[in-house]
């Protein structure tokens, strides 16, 4: 391993930026114990509260009080974009690199992506995500202490990373790069560590509560003038089954959703105007989405025939249309294809009721 000389540390800070909002607490404590636990130590972190219970808040600030390099700043909700942009803001660091506050990154991620980046001089550099379903699961990977670089040149590795964003089924780049199976790249900015210039010349949109991840991640790709992918695990997704943006109920998630993939055709239109069967799975993605967290969300109050008659509605007008051209439709999932043709019937409604009954009797069975 190569180490860093003391005076280059001084000038290669990382600023940990990681946004709360009513993180429980044991899971903001397990985050920032894995940061604690760095061999790598030029670094600060900072929690950046995005509207939390005040009760919360209090507590968050008692918490920050027990570890070393760690404040915490308040700013009214606006969603964890603007918590991530009000972070950048207030870090002092050479570079960036972000954390969910329910998640947790290796003891070497710090210090084998500053090598790296010191050797390379590199403004971005990746590594790959782990999904675990607790902290011991993560820490029971044994993550490398050092590793090796992907030899790729940047402005290719940039191409394929983009490419393997915007395909939603996958393609070639982790069979050719991760063979293993056991990581993955992942579309938002969590295992990435960033020169701080280039991540303040990429902020997060604010306005896009949807795909604001993605958005964020292809655009730094397309900023960044050097870029390099390291075979190592940094990060620890942790599933936990609270309500993510996935899952959660807008209340105008048909507007929302179509706003961000106009945002996402817009950007990438070279790209998807050769590929439009790959864009239409990310609208396949977001009508699922629609369908499954937002129709049949408790919250919605709208009766079923007006369900029916919105969604039936929507298949009228753009992207969603595109699901229902025949040269997209053939290259969706089975659940996607299913789901296209009972919105057009109707029957989706029925269908998913059918499931839960189902979930439900299998649940039993097992509890028996």
């Amino acid at each position: 391993m190569v180490f860093l000389m003391k005076s280059e540390m001084g000038r290669m800070m990382v600023s940990i930026i990681i946004p709360v909002f009513n993180t429980p607490l044991d899971k903001l404590n397990m985050c920032l114990d894995s940061i604690q636990r760095q061999t790598y130590q030029n670094y600060e972190v900072i929690l950046v509260d995005n509207g939390s219970l005040d009760s919360m808040f209090e507590q968050y600030k008692i918490l920050s009080g027990h570890y070393q390099k760690t404040r915490i700043v308040q700013q009214n909700s606006g969603g964890v974009s603007a918590a991530r942009n009000r972070g950048l803001d207030e870090a002092n660091g050479a570079y960036i690199t972000y954390i969910d506050s329910d998640d947790l990154i290796s003891c070497f991620a710090l210090q084998d992506g500053m090598n790296h980046l010191r050797i390379s001089s590199a403004d971005v550099v990746i590594s790959g995500i782990r999904i675990v379903v607790s902290q011991e699961e993560f820490l029971s990977f044994h993550a490398d202490e050092s590793s090796k670089k992907i030899e790729i040149e940047s402005d290719e590795l940039v191409e394929k990373l983009i490419k393997h964003y915007l395909t939603v089924e996958g393609d070639s780049f982790l069979a050719d790069y991760f063979p293993n199976k056991d990581k993955m790249i992942g579309r938002g900015p969590c295992s990435k560590i960033i020169r701080t210039s280039v991540a303040r010349s990429v902020r997060f949109p604010e306005n896009l509560p949807i795909g604001e991840d993605l958005i964020w991640s292809i655009e730094l790709l397309k900023n960044a003038k050097h870029v390099i992918l390291v075979d190592n695990v940094w990060y620890g997704y942790v599933v936990n089954g609270n309500e993510s943006a996935i899952r959660k109920y807008y209340g105008n998630r048909e507007a929302l959703a179509k706003n961000y993939l106009k945002i996402l055709w817009d950007n990438n239109k070279s790209y998807f105007k050769d590929n439009e069967y790959q864009f239409a799975q990310n609208v396949a993605g977001e009508f699922y989405s629609i369908l499954n967290f937002e129709m049949l969300s408790d919250k919605c109050s709208l009766s079923n025939r007006g369900k029916r008659k919105i969604v039936q509605n929507c298949l009228k007008e753009w992207p969603w249309e595109l699901l229902e051209k025949k040269s997209n439709f053939k290259r969706l999932c089975v659940t996607h294809k299913l789901l296209v043709i009972g919105a057009c019937s109707g029957t989706w409604i029925y269908i998913y009721e059918l499931k839960d009954v189902v979930k439900r009797i299998i649940g039993k069975r097992k509890r028996v």
